[in-house]
């Protein structure tokens, strides 16, 4: 299969991995995908916590595709919030991503991305300028080509 040109949930997920240095000691892994329907994409346990992380990357110029992101894939907010459930933590990350304009991460729970997808109903995605984003949702910045993870791992 051809890998694809650009920017891929495999290359964030990867600056993620490399970020995931700066809130030592952790132990981060990504699940390989090879074809299996997995549960969510990385999992790290630091400071006696675990958690699961499903990464998601958008490169819609003018809005986050929320019901899109997870087509086919509800499996993968049931099991974070099952991770939730036996006293674990889970993030959804997604990665907005539109070359030489903006690069950030939206970070939410499995239940605040429902009450996102709640809240624009019946629509089907938010603009990127939308308050609600601005206002209730953690938004990460990379620096130094590092994502800040601090906020997310406490």
């Amino acid at each position: 299969m051809p890998r694809s040109k650009g920017r891929n949930e495999r290359i964030f997920c990867t600056e993620l991995h490399r970020s995931a240095r700066t809130i030592r000691p952790a132990f981060w892994w990504k699940i390989p995908d090879m074809g299996l329907r997995n549960h969510f994409d990385i999992v790290c346990c630091c400071k006696r916590k675990f958690y699961a992380i499903e990464a998601k990357i958008s490169k819609n110029k003018t809005s986050i595709p929320l019901v899109d992101l997870f087509r086919n894939r509800q499996h993968e907010i049931a099991a974070l919030k099952q991770v939730q459930g036996a006293g674990g933590k889970a993030w959804i990350l997604i990665n907005v991503f539109n070359p030489h304009k903006w690069n950030y991460v939206l970070a939410m729970d499995p239940p605040q991305y429902e009450w996102l997808v709640a809240s624009v109903a019946p629509k089907k995605s938010i603009k990127l300028d939308d308050p609600i984003i601005k206002r209730e949702i953690l938004h990460l910045d990379k620096s130094d080509g590092v994502w800040n993870l601090k906020p997310l791992i406490i």
